[in-house]
């Protein structure tokens, strides 16, 4: 039986879904009470409390089954006390068995938080609104467009922008660049830049994607975790080019000039090279988005997902 907070396919009868997992009394009964017949536990997206409270639970011989975690977001500690804090956490996440991670490159969880290679389980992310994303009527329109907020390096790409004669858009919000860490830059944006500060719902949001000539993905270089893949994927759904900084959210994933651009993080003069490439070469747009589509399309959606979480699961209990 696996116990989780994070629906999976298969038999009903199978898992237990815990719809609030929460480090309480009530889910330290319940997994007490449950504990010989639990084969697995699956906790999504799980707090610090929550890891130091699965930590204690193994300690004190409550859990003997395989633990896994998903939707791990670990970030960049820059001082000496966010390091400490690091190291500490990485001992609450040593109760964890495996851990499910949307990006192959995860030196920066293993630098930081003393991680062991061997615990991850890579798991390919898929396109938000998948079958969405498919049918939209997308078109070549006349400006370039960057999106989200989670990592953003919007800096760079107002530098990038002052050294090409293009159109770019820059669609965040003051509120989420301030939620999710986007740097924004100082504010003096040149006159071929406009950034859309104001919340954009589902919609519109889909339409600056569907009608944009393509994409640009700028990531800050201290994200060690994944950023921005959620974005370029839809991007390439809809048939659009994409070019992502090169990090842990591109590393040993996309190939450059195949699917995506992938360009150094924070440099200004190698990304606007490579807008410059890209807006100019329709032939390499077109190849580069098709490839990009079939890639994305590969993945599947949110089911398949779900699916390749279940199967791992199932194979290592």
């Amino acid at each position: 039986m696996i116990y989780t907070n994070f629906k999976l396919p298969g038999n009903e009868s199978d898992q237990v879904f815990l719809d609030n997992f929460l480090p309480n009394k009530n889910n330290c009964r319940r997994l007490i009470r449950s504990r010989k017949e639990i084969s697995a536990l699956l906790v999504s997206n799980p707090s610090t409390k929550t890891l130091f409270f699965l930590l204690a639970m193994k300690v004190f011989g409550f859990i003997s089954y395989k633990v896994f975690v998903f939707d791990l977001i670990l970030k960049y500690p820059q001082t000496f006390f966010e390091r400490l804090i690091a190291k500490v956490k990485g001992v609450a996440i040593s109760a964890i068995d495996f851990i499910f991670v949307i990006h192959k490159d995860t030196q920066g969880y293993e630098k930081f938080y003393g991680l062991n290679p061997q615990r991850f389980i890579y798991i390919p992310f898929k396109a938000n609104n998948f079958d969405f994303c498919a049918q939209l009527d997308a078109k070549e329109g006349d400006y370039i467009v960057a999106l989200g907020a989670s990592q953003r390096d919007y800096r760079t790409l107002v530098e990038a922008a002052k050294l090409i004669d293009a159109q770019v858009v820059i669609v965040c919000s003051d509120e989420n660049a301030k939620n999710n860490n986007a740097d924004l830059g100082d504010g003096s944006y040149p006159p071929n830049l406009t950034r859309v500060k104001d919340f954009v719902d589902s919609k519109r949001w889909y339409q600056y994607l569907a009608e944009s000539k393509f994409v640009v993905v700028p990531i800050r270089g201290a994200a060690i975790q994944p950023a921005g893949i959620s974005v370029y994927l839809e991007a390439m759904m809809v048939k659009k080019a994409v070019i992502v900084s090169e990090g842990a959210s591109t590393n040993f994933i996309l190939q450059n000039e195949l699917n995506a651009m992938t360009v150094p993080a924070g440099d200004a003069k190698k990304l606007a090279f490579a807008i410059n490439k890209l807006n100019n070469d329709s032939q390499l747009r077109d190849s580069i988005a098709q490839a990009g589509y079939e890639y994305a399309r590969s993945l599947g959606n949110d089911l398949d997902l779900r699916t390749r979480i279940y199967k791992e699961i199932r194979s290592r209990v």
